[in-house]
Parts: structure tokens; sequence; C-alpha cells
């Protein structure tokens, strides 16, 4: 960091022996009243006898007093925003003595330091600003990378209750699958039971649909279930889906030759190809 100047008051009063700068040698009292850098300053040590652009020059050189060498330096740590402004008054009025005092008066060290003082302190505050600036850059950064994280575990999740939801779809549809294939089979045991019983009695199909209590009039499906009921054994939705397989022709009704057919039908050893064989089949098969 560059020299800081202390604050220095203009003297109130001078004695009449001091009529001249003792760093330039010009008058002191020909300038009073005129430009500020010319006028006597008084240094805390009590000693004023030079011009003001001239003990600061000294005392960016020297950091003593002229005449008793007294130190007069403040310690960077008590610098302000106001020092900081003394700094730069400091070199406008060295300038400003430069255009008016003969170039041996001009302390020309004393103004590139306070131009390296100046320029330091803006450097070291903009490296600050740089600082501060990556830090917060990588600050972002990491919480970019939390976020990204999360998204990944969320998207991790949502793969694994996908995968879970597709596997219990599958298991439900196996299951569903399995229940209809055991309905299924059931009912074509059912009907076979219906058959054999039909065959053990004697009579033909057509003379057990007509001996029927609606005396060989087409059986309505309510009428159906009753009967399959009867014989036990299965549950009602099976009872269901067999009066509707003895519905051949799909009329809502069991008439005489649906009956006949589906006894035809079941008559033989259990295969389900039975149950897809045409009318005029099972005509030649019960022949």
């Amino acid at each position: 960091p560059g020299l800081v100047l202390p604050l220095l008051t203009m003297a109130e009063n001078h004695s009449s022996d001091q009529t001249a700068c003792i760093i330039c040698c010009h008058s002191l009292h020909s300038c009073t009243g005129g430009d500020a850098s010319e006028q006597p300053l008084e240094l805390p040590c009590g000693h004023s006898q030079w011009h003001r652009c001239c003990v600061q020059g000294w005392l960016v050189r020297q950091q003593t007093c002229p005449m008793c060498r007294a130190v007069v330096v403040e310690s960077s740590s008590d610098r302000t925003i106001a020092d900081d402004h003394d700094d730069v008054s400091n070199l406008v009025e060295l300038l400003s003595a430069a255009a008016s005092q003969p170039p041996s008066a001009v302390d020309c060290e004393a103004v590139v330091r306070l131009l390296q003082a100046a320029f330091g302190r803006e450097v070291e505050a903009l490296d600050d600003d740089r600082q501060q600036l990556e830090r917060q850059l990588l600050s972002i950064e990491s919480e970019l990378n939390e976020h990204e994280r999360m998204i990944r575990d969320i998207q991790e999740y949502r793969s694994q209750v996908d995968a879970l939801a597709e596997d219990s779809a599958e298991a439900t549809l196996s299951a569903e699958d399995h229940r209809q294939s055991q309905d299924r089979e059931e009912m074509f045991t059912l009907l076979a039971r219906v058959a054999s019983a039909v065959q053990r009695s004697g009579l033909t199909a057509e003379q057990v649909f007509r001996s029927l209590p609606q005396g060989g009039a087409p059986l309505h499906l309510d009428c159906a279930m009753s009967l399959l009921s009867a014989f036990g054994g299965v549950a009602e939705h099976v009872v269901t889906r067999a009066a509707q397989a003895l519905d051949i022709n799909a009329s809502g009704w069991v008439e005489e030759e649906d009956f006949v057919n589906a006894m035809c039908r079941f008559a033989f050893p259990y295969q389900e190809s039975n149950f897809d064989m045409l009318p005029d089949q099972l005509a030649v098969s019960c022949a």
C-alpha cells in the first residue's frame, strides 16, 4: 500500500521571522490568502515553516517533520474514505503547484507515489471484488450440482416406481388370467356332469329337455341357472357362465336344439376343443 498522509491543519499564526519556506526557499507571506497549496501547514509537532505542497512532498519521502524529525505518519488501519479523499486532494494540489511554480519546486516523486498509492488501493478493491465473485460463483455451482443430484434421484425413483407398477400390472393380469382359466375349467366340469347325468338316465337329450317343467318350451337363462345350481359345488358366477354356454346360438334362451348340442358336446371326455365345435359337427359326433 502507498504512503498515508496525516490530516494537516493550516497554521493560524506565523512569527515574523518565518519569511521563507525551508524546503523550497520561496516566501511564505507572499501567497497568504492565495492558492491553498501555497499556504503554510502546521504538523502535529507544531512546526509550520513550509508551504502545504512542499511539506506533503517531503512527508511522502521522509514521513518525519523537516525540523524536529518527529514521526507524522498514520497507521494504515486508521484510514477511512475521507483519508483517501485527502490523498486525491493532495495529488490535485501537487499538480496545481506544478503549473504555478518553477520545476525545482514540484516534487515529481511525490506525485508518482500518490498515483501508485491510489492505483494500488483500486487494484486491491478490484481484487476483493473478484474474490467475492469467485466465491459466489462457487456457491452457485455447488447449488447447481446439488439440484442436478436431486433431479437424478427423482428420475431414478420414478423409474423404480414405473418398474414396480409394471410388475404389479403384469402380476394382476397373470392372476386374472389364472382365475378366468380356473373358472372356465370349473364350467366345463359342471356341464360334463350334467351331460353324464343325462346319459345315465337312459333317455335321450331331447326327452330329458321335454321332461323339464316348461314342457319343451325354450328355457330362460335364469331357469337354466337354477337347473345347473342343483348340481352344487360351484360358484354363482361359474353357474352363470355355464348357463350362457348352454345358449349356443346366443338368443338369451336355451332351446331344445341348444340343449341337445350342449349335451353331445360335453358327453365326451373334457376337452376345450369340444366347446368350439359347430352344430353340424356336433350332429355328426352324436350320431
